[in-house]
């Protein structure tokens, strides 16, 4: 009997918690059923990442260098981001440059002349929970004796 309640309480308490949690306006959630001590079964949910809302791109110095700043915002529950670079377009031709990456900026290694846009994805939990893209930066051109604009 108090091994049942015991179980019981468990299984209340992690859902109270993981729905508190849940809640927030673009949360996306997936439902399984999980075991607790016991085995007793209960729900559990999951929050996919939302991809980061602010996403730009900066010439680090658009005099003497060919390197582009990206930084974006923080994402709730994000343990890590994806950058990607398209130097096809603004909707297309994205490619991830740097992945793993646990800060909210990332320096792009020295480019070469052309015109370049990028967007970054939030990374979260294990298993690996990848949001969408970010809307896409405007696009950085870099031209000859380096200049960056």
């Amino acid at each position: 009997m108090a091994a049942t309640y015991r179980r019981n309480l468990v299984a209340a308490i992690a859902s109270a918690v993981v729905l508190s949690v849940v809640g927030g306006p673009h949360a996306n959630a997936s439902m399984w059923t999980v075991k607790t001590a016991g085995n007793a079964p209960a729900l559990a949910r999951s929050l996919d990442p939302q991809p980061p809302g602010t996403v730009s791109a900066f010439c680090a110095d658009a005099v003497l260098t060919r390197v582009v700043d990206v930084s974006w915002s923080a994402v709730d529950y994000a343990t890590s981001y994806v950058v990607y670079q398209s130097t096809t377009s603004s909707t297309d031709g994205f490619t991830v440059v740097a992945s793993d990456v646990t800060s909210t900026s990332w320096l792009s290694p020295p480019l070469k002349k052309g015109t370049y846009w990028y967007a970054v994805a939030a990374v979260a939990g294990a298993p690996t929970w990848i949001s969408p893209m970010s809307t896409p930066t405007e696009a950085r051109t870099i031209t000859t004796n380096p200049r960056c604009a």
